[in-house]
């Protein structure tokens, strides 16, 4: 049995997790009546479940179709424009990553992380905020049930939602 695997992903959580803590010391800030331009981080990953079974490949490739569907949700609102980004900062700093969102040209900057604690609980966090003062406008965390597609692209899909009514019930 693998205890705490720790690989790229993890440090791919400690940056999500990093982004994310902003979110409790920031107060929420208006969406603008234009789409917002949105951001898209790849979501972190850790599994602290100590499940016999390696599941590394089954892991990276739900949070591909967690990216596909975010991606695909953004994409298909009328609320957002989906903005490519490809940060070349170190993972923990949220500041560089903000940096180059607003230089890419977003308005906001989606980031998340999945915390797998057992096959049956399996936790979604998701944080975005504002490029021009870093401040957060949204922050959700969810309990997905079951580690499996259907599960974690159901979370994406209420990201996105969620997402839609938060800015547009903040203008």
């Amino acid at each position: 049995m693998k205890r705490g695997r720790f690989n790229g992903r993890a440090t791919a959580f400690a940056v999500a997790v990093s982004v994310l803590c902003l979110a409790a010391f920031h107060p929420v800030a208006g969406a603008a009546a234009e789409p917002t331009l949105v951001a898209l981080l790849e979501f972190g990953f850790l599994d602290t479940s100590h499940e016999p079974e390696d599941q590394t490949a089954e892991h990276e490739a739900r949070l591909q179709l967690v990216y596909q569907e975010l991606q695909q949700g953004l994409k298909e609102s009328n609320d957002f424009v989906f903005v490519p980004l490809d940060p070349d900062c170190a993972p923990e700093d949220s500041d560089c990553i903000i940096e180059a969102a607003s230089d890419a040209g977003a308005d906001l900057v989606l980031a998340g992380a999945i915390h797998k604690g057992s096959s049956m609980l399996i936790e979604m966090w998701a944080g975005g905020f504002e490029t021009g003062a870093g401040e957060r406008v949204f922050f959700r965390q969810l309990s997905l049930r079951g580690d499996n597609d259907e599960a974690w692209l159901r979370g994406a899909r209420t990201i996105v939602q969620e997402l839609q009514t938060e800015l547009s019930n903040s203008e």
